[in-house]
C-alpha cells in the first residue's frame, strides 16, 4: 500500500469522523443526515456541469459503474437506517461494519486477485476485532448476542437481517466503487453518485418528516450541515482516489480508523463513555492500523 493512499485514507477518516460528529451532535440525528445528503448533491450539480463542459464524459462502462454504486448506494442508505431505528447499536454496529471488513479482503483475493501476506491478515483480524469490540458495552455486545435475552431477540429481528444486508452493500460497493474508479474520474464519480443519495434523502422526508417545511428543515443548522456534506463529500473523494492506487482489500479496514476518531471526539466533546470494552477496541483498530502503515 502506498504512501499516497495511506495518507488519503486517514485524512478521509478525519473528515468521515468530523461529519458524524455533527450527526451525533444533532436534536435529530436522522433528520441531519437526510440533510446532509441533500447538500452533497447540491456541492455534485456545479461539479458535474463543469465536467460536461470542460471534460470527457465517462463511455457506457462507467456509466454502468456510476449507475451500480447510486443504487447500491440507496439501498446503504435504507438498510442502515432500518437496522439503527429497529435495533441496538451494540448488536447493529459490529455486524453492519464488521462483515464489511470481513468479506472485503475475501472479495478483494477472489474477484479483484489481491494480494494479502501474514502481517496484512493480522492487521484485518485486528481491526476486525476491534470494530466487534467498539459498539459495544459490558452489559450489551456483539459476543453476549447468542447468550443474552437482548441478543436472542436481535437475532429474531428484522434489525438482525438488515444488519447482515447493510454489511453486504458495504462490502458490494467497496469493491464495485475500486473497479469504477479504474474508468471514472473520482470527483465526478462522486458527484454523480451523490444524486442517488439526494433521491434516497427525499424519501426518508417524505415517509418521516413531510409534516415540516422543507424550506425550514434546510435552513436550520445551515452552517453546520453545510460543513458535514463538505466533509462527507471529500472524504468519499480521497477514498476512491485512494482506490484508484491501492488495494481496496487494505482500504477498507484503514478506513475504520475512522471510528477511533470519532470515539475519541465523542468522549471529548459529548461525554460519551470510553467503557474498557471499547478501549480495548480503539486499540485493536489502531495497532492493526500501525502494522498497514508499516507495511508501506
Amino acid at each position: 500500500m502506498s504512501s499516497l493512499a495511506i495518507i488519503l485514507v486517514l485524512v478521509s477518516a478525519l473528515l468521515h469522523a468530523s461529519w458524524n460528529f455533527f450527526i451525533r451532535d444533532s436534536k435529530d440525528p436522522e433528520l441531519s443526515n437526510s440533510v446532509i445528503h441533500l447538500y452533497r448533491g447540491f456541492i455534485s450539480l456545479p461539479i458535474i456541469f463543469v465536467y460536461f463542459i470542460m471534460s470527457d464524459i465517462p463511455d457506457l462502462i462507467g456509466w454502468i459503474f456510476i449507475i451500480g454504486t447510486s443504487i447500491i448506494h440507496i439501498l446503504y442508505f435504507v438498510f442502515l437506517g432500518k437496522s439503527y431505528k429497529h435495533g441496538e447499536l451494540s448488536f447493529v454496529y459490529p455486524i453492519a461494519r464488521g462483515l464489511g471488513i470481513g468479506l472485503i479482503p475475501i472479495l478483494g483475493v477472489t474477484i479483484l486477485n489481491e494480494e494479502i501476506n501474514f502481517l496484512g491478515l493480522v492487521s484485518i483480524f485486528s481491526i476486525f476485532m476491534g470494530v466487534l469490540l467498539i459498539g459495544g458495552n459490558k452489559k450489551s455486545n456483539i459476543f453476549l448476542v447468542f447468550h443474552s435475552v437482548e441478543g436472542r431477540q436481535f437475532l429474531k429481528s428484522r434489525s438482525f437481517i438488515y444488519s447482515l444486508l447493510t454489511g453486504l452493500t458495504v462490502s458490494a460497493y467497496s469493491v464495485w466503487d475500486k473497479q469504477g474508479v479504474q474508468y471514472v474520474d473520482p470527483l465526478f464519480y462522486m458527484s454523480s453518485m451523490c444524486i442517488g443519495s439526494v433521491i434516497a434523502a427525499l424519501a426518508v422526508y417524505k415517509y418521516s418528516y413531510s409534516h415540516m417545511s422543507i424550506k425550514k428543515i434546510l435552513s436550520e443548522n445551515l452552517l453546520r450541515n453545510s460543513l458535514g456534506a463538505i466533509f462527507s463529500f471529500f472524504s468519499y473523494v480521497l477514498i476512491l482516489s485512494a482506490l484508484q492506487i491501492s488495494q481496496v482489500s487494505f482500504i477498507a479496514p484503514l478506513r475504520e480508523i475512522g471510528v477511533v476518531i470519532g470515539a475519541i471526539l465523542g468522549w471529548f466533546f459529548l461525554k460519551e463513555k470510553l467503557e474498557k470494552m471499547r478501549v480495548i477496541g480503539i486499540i485493536l483498530i489502531f495497532f492493526g492500523t500501525i502494522i498497514i502503515v508499516s507495511l508501506v
